[in-house]
C-alpha cells in the first residue's frame, strides 16, 4: 500500500478544522477492511489520533476526503503520519507535512469558492482577490505576522459540507453556477451555518429558480421588507420594485445581518482589478469580516487592538472552578503541615534516639521506609475524604437563539475533576468537540495565562478521535485522578432547542426602531426586557449600543459583548485563544439582551441580538 495527503488549502483557518484529501493505492487482487490512523504533529509533539474504522478499499486508488479535529492549542497541525490496520498487519504508510510552521503565526483567512464550473475564464478569480482582507491594510510588508493571509479553497457544489464542516472557512463565496447546483437540503445547512455566524457572498446568477429567489430573500430580509429580491423571466436576481436604496448605500450591493452572520449580495462580479479595488469591496470584505469599517486598516493600530483583547479562556475557567460541587473540598495546610512534622520527628531524631537506646540503628533500614509508606497511605485516605472518590463535573452552556425564539448555536464547557484515573468517553454527532488541557502554567484551554490560582493547566495526553468528523464520531481521552480537565462542545443543533426564555415576546411587542428606550436607563430597559420574555430568577442584561459600557458587571457580558472588538473577530470555535467567537457581532442600532441562571454545577446564558434597522 501507498498513500499521498493534500490538504484543501496550503494554509488552513486558524484555530479551526481543516479539510485534507487522502489517495491511498492498494496494489492487491482482493478487497482491505481496516482501521485508517492519523497520528497529528505540531511543534515537535502529537497533538491528537484519529481512527476511522471499516473502512473498505478496493483494488487500485481510492480518495478519502476527512476533516480533521479543530487543534487544541496556539499552533496547529504541520505533519501527519498514516497506518492502515488490518486483521493480517499493519502499514505504515508514511508522514506527510500539511504546513510549514512559520505560517502557523499570522492569522490565516480561507474564502471557500463554489462554482458551477471551471470554464478557464481569466476574471473568474477577481471576485475572491478582491474580498482578500490583505488588500485593506495600508502595509503589510512590515507587519506580515500581524495581518491576516488569505487561501482560497475551490469547492464542487455537491461537495459543500455540513455546518459543522463549513466552520473550516471564514467566507463562503458563490458565484457563477454555484448557487444554482445547491440542493434543498445544501441551502438549509448554508442557512444554519450563516445564521449562527457565518459569512456568505453571493454574486447574482442569471440563472436561477424560485426555491435559490427564496433562499436569498431568507437571508437579505429586513424588518422593513421581508421580499427585496425578485427573479426576472430569465431568471436573473435583481432587487424587486418595493426594495428601495437608501443614499448611502451601494445600488451594486446589498449587505445584510441575517442573526449572526453576515450576507453580502453583489449584483456583478468585479470585471478587472480596478473594479476589485472599488470602495464597495472594501466595505463587503470589512463586512464579511464582522466589521462595521469601511476605509483601510492602520496594521499598527491593528495590532494593538490584536493583543489587547480580554482573556476569556482565563474567565472561563475561573468561573467554572469556583462551580465545581461544594462536596470537593482541600486538605486543610495545618492537616498537611502535621502530617509532615510527624514524618521529620520520627524519621530523624525519633529513629535516632530510640533505635540507638535499643541498640539497633540498623533497622532504620525498615523503619524509615515503614514511616514513609504509613504517611503516604495516611495522606492518600485524607485526601480521598477531602476530595472524594466520585467525579465532580459543572458545566457552562451559553446558547443563542433568533428573535422569533430559533435555537442558533450553542457551546458548551464541561469541567471534569475525576475521583480516580479513567477515560472519558463522549459521543458526538454533528458537533465539534474540543479537548482543554490540564496542569501546570496553561490554561485548560492550552494557552498561557500567567495567573495565579487557576491557571494550572497544561496541554492534554493525546486525545484519540474515533470516525469521521463532524457526522458520529467518539472522543477519547486519559482523565487522572484530581486533576482538572475542560473540553468544549459547539453544535448547531442543541438539544431541547426549545428556549427556556420567550425571546420571540419582545419581538413582537417592542417597534422596530432603534431609539425606543432613548433617555430610560440600563435599568429601566433591563426590567422591561425581563418581564417581556419571561425571566424571572435570570439576571438580565441589555446593550443598545455599539460603544457600550466601558465596566462589565459579569463574566457573561465579557464573554458576549466587547465595546471595541478586534477587526475580524469570528474565529472558528476552538477551547483556545480569547474565544472571540463568542462576542457577538451587532450593528449600531441592534439591541443584544443576555440572561444568565446559575443553578450550581450549571451556568445557563441565553443570548439574542434583536436587528431594528436595515444594516445595509
Amino acid at each position: 500500500m501507498s498513500a499521498d495527503v493534500q490538504p484543501s488549502t496550503l494554509r488552513p483557518r486558524s484555530q479551526a478544522p481543516a479539510f485534507i484529501e487522502i489517495k491511498l493505492h492498494s496494489g492487491g487482487r482482493g478487497l482491505l477492511e481496516g482501521t485508517l490512523k492519523l497520528q497529528a504533529f505540531g511543534a515537535s509533539r502529537e497533538l491528537y489520533r484519529q481512527e476511522i474504522p471499516d473502512l473498505v478499499l478496493m483494488p487500485g486508488d481510492s480518495t478519502q476526503r476527512l476533516l480533521l479535529p479543530p487543534p487544541a492549542y496556539y499552533f496547529g497541525v504541520e505533519e501527519l503520519r498514516l497506518q492502515f490496520s488490518t486483521g493480517s498487519g499493519s502499514y505504515d504508510l508514511g508522514r506527510f507535512p500539511l504546513v510549514a510552521p512559520a505560517a502557523s503565526s499570522a492569522r490565516q483567512y480561507v474564502i471557500a469558492i463554489c462554482r458551477g464550473s471551471l470554464d478557464g475564464n481569466p476574471n473568474q478569480s477577481l471576485t475572491w482577490r478582491a474580498l482578500r482582507p490583505e488588500r485593506l491594510f495600508t502595509d503589510t510588508h512590515n507587519y506580515y505576522r500581524l495581518t491576516p493571509q488569505a487561501s482560497p479553497l475551490w469547492i464542487a457544489p455537491e461537495d459543500l459540507p455540513t455546518p459543522p464542516g463549513l466552520c473550516a472557512f471564514d467566507t463562503v463565496l458563490l458565484e457563477g453556477g454555484g448557487l444554482a447546483a445547491l440542493g434543498e437540503k445544501q441551502l438549509a445547512d448554508l442557512t444554519t451555518w450563516v445564521e449562527a455566524g457565518g459569512s456568505l457572498c453571493v454574486v447574482a446568477p442569471s440563472a436561477v429558480d424560485a426555491q435559490h429567489i427564496a433562499f436569498l430573500n431568507n437571508l437579505a430580509a429586513s424588518p422593513g421588507n421581508s421580499t427585496p429580491l425578485a427573479g426576472t423571466s430569465t431568471g436573473a436576481v435583481v432587487r424587486s420594485t418595493h426594495d428601495e436604496v437608501t443614499p448611502a448605500a451601494s445600488p451594486a450591493f446589498l449587505f445584510r445581518r441575517p442573526q449572526l452572520g453576515c450576507f453580502v449580495l453583489a449584483f456583478q462580479a468585479p470585471t478587472d482589478e480596478a473594479a476589485a479595488g472599488e470602495s464597495g469591496w472594501v466595505k463587503a470584505t470589512h463586512f464579511l469580516a464582522h466589521s462595521e469599517a469601511t476605509d483601510l486598516i492602520d496594521p499598527q493600530a491593528y495590532a494593538a487592538k490584536h493583543y489587547g483583547t480580554t482573556n476569556r479562556n482565563a474567565i472561563v475557567e475561573r468561573w467554572l472552578m469556583t462551580h465545581l460541587p461544594r462536596s470537593t473540598r482541600v486538605i486543610p495546610r495545618s492537616l498537611v503541615l502535621s502530617v509532615l512534622t510527624i514524618f521529620v520527628v520520627m524519621a530523624g531524631p525519633g529513629e535516632w534516639f530510640v533505635l540507638g537506646w535499643l541498640r539497633r540503628r540498623r533497622w532504620t533500614w525498615f523503619t524509615f521506609p515503614l514511616f514513609a509508606v504509613a504517611c503516604t497511605f495516611f495522606m492518600v485516605r485524607a485526601a480521598e475524604h477531602y476530595l472524594g472518590r466520585d467525579d465532580q463535573r459543572c458545566s457552562l452552556v451559553i446558547a443563542d437563539f433568533s428573535p422569533q425564539g430559533k435555537a442558533l448555536r450553542e457551546s458548551r464547557f464541561d469541567l471534569w475533576l475525576a475521583g480516580r484515573n479513567k477515560d472519558a468517553v463522549t459521543d458526538v454527532q454533528q458537533s465539534l468537540v474540543m479537548p482543554g488541557g490540564s496542569g501546570n502554567g496553561y490554561s485548560m484551554m492550552g494557552y498561557n495565562t500567567g495567573y495565579s490560582p487557576y491557571a494550572v493547566m497544561k496541554p492534554d495526553p493525546r486525545p484519540i478521535y474515533q470516525g469521521r468528523l463532524p457526522g458520529h464520531y467518539t472522543l477519547r481521552r486519559a482523565l487522572t485522578q484530581w486533576t482538572p480537565y475542560i473540553q468544549r462542545s459547539f453544535t448547531f443543533a442543541p438539544k431541547g432547542a426549545t428556549p427556556h426564555l420567550h425571546w420571540e415576546a419582545l419581538q413582537e411587542s417592542a417597534p422596530p426602531t432603534a431609539d425606543f428606550f432613548s433617555g430610560k436607563s440600563d435599568a429601566q430597559a433591563e426590567k422591561y426586557v425581563s418581564a417581556r420574555i419571561g425571566a424571572q430568577g435570570w439576571k438580565v442584561s441589555v446593550f443598545r449600543s455599539r460603544s457600550g459600557p466601558g465596566n462589565f458587571n459579569g463574566y457573561e457580558q465579557v464573554l458576549s459583548v466587547d465595546p471595541n472588538l478586534p477587526w475580524m473577530n469570528a474565529l472558528s470555535p476552538g477551547p483556545r485563544a480569547d474565544l472571540l467567537d463568542l462576542l457577538l457581532d451587532y450593528g449600531p442600532g441592534d439591541w443584544v439582551v443576555t440572561a444568565l441562571r446559575d443553578q450550581g454545577p450549571q451556568i445557563q446564558i441565553e443570548r439574542c441580538v434583536y436587528h431594528f434597522h436595515s444594516n445595509e
